[in-house]
């Protein structure tokens, strides 16, 4: 066949394909693909024909030339001295008008369009491909309503990216307003009686001014002050120590209560555990035994043959499992955790000192009120926090990320000597992939340990929420597809500021689902509904046989027992349970107004999760 009648026979099936896309089993794709040679690209590399021919074959066929299609779709627009498709829209009446839809609307999409290096980032190719739909709308208005469609879907999705990334920094937070009124009613009449002592002795006061003034000369300068007993003294460091323990330990209010919900309750779980469970390297426990138990995954994938071998390797990923929840277990339960004494345990040291005592008790005269002093308290504890955040973000990015990699290398060397000629790589692939993952991942965990950032404002449809929770979920558990089905009675659209907790509760409620379910796809309904006094969720889902039993609804009771005394309270830094105890928390204390909880079992295959929150146009 001569070149002239090849290209010939490329552009008639392309012309015949965008004409009619049915006759597409009649041409003769596969043949011309393989005759396909380096010169005929370079040929034809500006000719909208060839990257249609990549496209109808991956299409249709198979996508083992997706490569080729891409570097098609690039060299189509080098050729004529382009870098992004939306710049055709000068030349457009140079192409077959057809050629150049079929290309803009199946090529250009971001998955094909992300192997140039002219998009940086994920929302620079979303940019371009409402670029091309916009371009697309013009030339081909048949379909406007449809490019019209996707571009709102992508300006949506970027919204979601948005709101996302504020929740990814609202990780760390504290309730500063609520703060202040607690101390005011449980302490001003502390710091008049602390007013009232004598006055601390001149020479004190003296010793550390000259210590502050020692510090400011030389930043480097590390001054340790050792205070003679003074009443007065003792007074304040009873005052800071209560402000300090609202601040920290409030289960409502208190830095640790958000530490609990935003990452210590399934956030932090999810993150680290997601790559490895998609890999499937993680097992479950039997929940009998508490043992590991076989992954089952592997075992089919690899063909062992000798069962002393396959044993060894399922022991061999069993003990990894159990090595790797025991590393999280540490971070959770002795890193992530507030200790107001030297004795205790936590990288969010809040010990009073000294030193802080003796600074603000030379700051505090006869003048002084009591919001005042709780200014200079407060101040202090936020710089105390932004160096314990500091710490946190560097042993997550150090100590965190050595030991896990560390594990992932022991599991990859074993695993080979254990194979003894059995081929196992698929499996040291998976893990070589999951090692650069979770590495990826700590380094995102690590920023989270930042000092809380402000808020967006931007009021937000309800529906928002729901999808970024949903999101979460999936990042989560990306081999256990989770897709609720959302009906919404009304456009709901709530204050921005109550978007971080809208979506913890949702996160929690269906991390409930997914883990407690006792099913790998069981069917989710999201049901929002609205009457001029109150905004109700309902989460309803399946639940596997066995999950309904006397001992299950002895626990909800006891539950809802505890919500209705106000024992919950202590359970809402607590990990381990359903997180019931902190849904409430957060539609009784964080959002605002009035609100209602229920849940249980709606019958013996369904459980339900109800939300009712005031309307906030009422509060």
């Amino acid at each position: 066949m001569l070149l002239a009648s090849f290209e010939e026979c490329v552009a008639y099936i392309s012309d015949t394909y965008v004409a009619t896309p049915v006759l597409e089993s009649i041409l003769p794709v596969p043949e011309a693909i393989s005759r396909v040679d380096v010169a005929i690209e370079q040929r034809l590399a500006g000719d909208l024909s060839l990257p249609l021919l990549y496209y109808i074959y991956t299409e249709h066929y198979s996508n083992e030339l997706s490569g080729s299609l891409q570097f098609a779709y690039e060299d189509f627009l080098t050729a004529h001295s382009l870098k992004r498709p939306s710049q055709l829209r000068p030349i457009a009446q140079q192409f077959d008008r057809q050629k150049l839809v079929c290309y803009l609307r199946n090529i250009c999409i971001p998955q094909i369009m992300d192997i140039s290096t002219e998009f940086r980032t994920s929302v620079e190719l979303d940019e371009e491909r409402i670029a091309v739909c916009q371009l697309l709308a013009d030339l081909d208005p048949d379909h406007k309503p449809d490019y019209q469609t996707e571009i709102t879907e992508i300006s949506r999705r970027q919204l979601i990216k948005r709101r996302m990334k504020e929740i990814e920094q609202s990780k760390i937070y504290v309730d500063i307003e609520s703060i202040r009124k607690l101390a005011a009613n449980s302490l001003r009449e502390s710091f008049l009686r602390y007013l009232a002592l004598p006055v601390t002795a001149p020479e004190v006061v003296e010793q550390v001014l000259q210590a502050i003034r020692k510090v400011a000369a030389d930043r480097r300068e590390v001054v340790l002050l050792s205070l003679p007993p003074d009443e007065k003294v003792a007074a304040l460091r009873s005052i800071v120590s209560d402000i300090r323990d609202l601040f920290v330990s409030d289960s409502e209010h208190g830095l640790d209560g958000y530490l609990s919900v935003r990452i210590r309750h399934g956030t932090l779980d999810g993150q680290l555990r997601s790559a490895l469970e998609n890999a499937h390297l993680l097992t479950p426990r039997d929940k009998n035994t508490r043992e590991y138990k076989p992954n089952v995954y592997w075992r089919a994938r690899l063909l062992v043959t000798r069962p002393d071998t396959q044993d060894a390797i399922e022991r061999r990923l069993a003990r990894f499992s159990a090595d790797f929840d025991a590393v999280v277990g540490r971070i959770k339960s002795e890193w992530i955790q507030v200790k107001t004494d030297v004795r205790g345990q936590g990288l969010f040291d809040f010990s009073v000192t000294d030193n802080q005592v003796a600074v603000i008790h030379t700051s505090v005269g006869e003048e002084t009120t009591f919001e005042q002093l709780l200014d200079l308290v407060l101040v202090t504890l936020w710089s105390r926090l932004d160096t314990v955040l500091a710490v946190a973000r560097e042993r997550i990015a150090t100590a965190a990320k050595k030991t896990l990699d560390d594990l992932m290398a022991s599991l990859q060397s074993d695993i080979a000597k254990l194979a003894k000629g059995v081929d196992v790589s698929d499996l040291d692939g998976a893990i070589k992939s999951v090692r650069t993952e979770l590495t990826n991942t700590l380094n995102r965990i690590a920023q989270w340990f930042q000092l809380p950032k402000q808020t967006s404002t931007t009021p937000f449809p309800i529906v928002d929420a729901v999808s970024i929770a949903t999101e979460s979920i999936r990042r989560f558990h990306r081999s256990s597809p989770f897709d609720p089905q959302v009906s919404i009675q009304e456009a709901i659209t709530l204050p921005g500021l109550l978007l971080p907790g809208l979506v913890d509760v949702l996160i929690i409620a269906f991390e409930n689902i997914v883990r407690h379910s006792d099913l790998s796809l069981p069917k989710v309904e999201v049901t929002v509904t609205a009457d001029d006094y109150w905004i109700w969720v309902n989460v309803r889902n399946d639940i596997g046989r066995g999950v309904f039993c006397d001992a299950a609804v002895a626990r909800v009771a006891k539950l809802r027992e505890a919500l209705e005394s106000g024992g919950y309270r202590k359970s809402v830094a607590a990990e381990g349970c359903t997180g019931f105890h902190k849904i409430w928390k957060i539609i009784a204390h964080d959002l605002g107004g009035e609100a209602r909880l229920d849940f249980g079992f709606s019958d013996e295959t369904h459980f339900f999760v109800e939300i009712g929150i005031e309307r906030p146009e009422r509060i």
